[in-house]
Formats: C-alpha cells, structure tokens, sequence
C-alpha cells in the first residue's frame, strides 16, 4: 500500500480509487473505507489558505479510544 500518498487533502474521490485500483496486485482484493468529518475540508483549506503550518498531527488508534469509552461508567 505504499504508493498511496497519504499527505493529501479533501476527500476521497475517484481518482483516488482509480490509484488504489491501479496498484494492486492481480489476484489481490483491496477494501478501501474512507471516513471523512467533511465539515473540516472548509476549515483546513481556508487555513492553508492563509498560510498556516500544521504543527502537529496524531491519530488515536481505534483500540485506544474503544478503551476510552470503555472504562467510562454511567453516572449512577
């Protein structure tokens, strides 16, 4: 999966299909599941817009956040 490029930004679209299809191996299946908080699109591109740097940039890994609300308990 390395020749997808992972820096860009907006959504997912056909050609961003059409590049996953195109790299896969014959033979080979490939599920692509793209979640997208479309409400930020406006926000990054207005920032990038007026120069902004992103400073930093992390992704919480599913299992933490699923251990997160987890060990939430209802207010009793």
């Amino acid at each position: 999966m390395g020749f997808i490029e992972i820096g860009t930004r907006g959504l997912f679209d056909s050609d961003d299909a059409h590049t996953l299809w195109e790299g896969m191996v014959p033979g080979s299946a490939v599920l692509a599941l793209a979640i997208e908080h479309t409400w930020a699109v406006d926000l990054v591109n207005a920032m990038d817009a007026q120069g902004v740097e992103v400073a930093l940039s992390f992704r919480v890994p599913a299992p933490i956040v699923e251990d997160a609300f987890a060990s939430l308990t209802p207010n009793q």
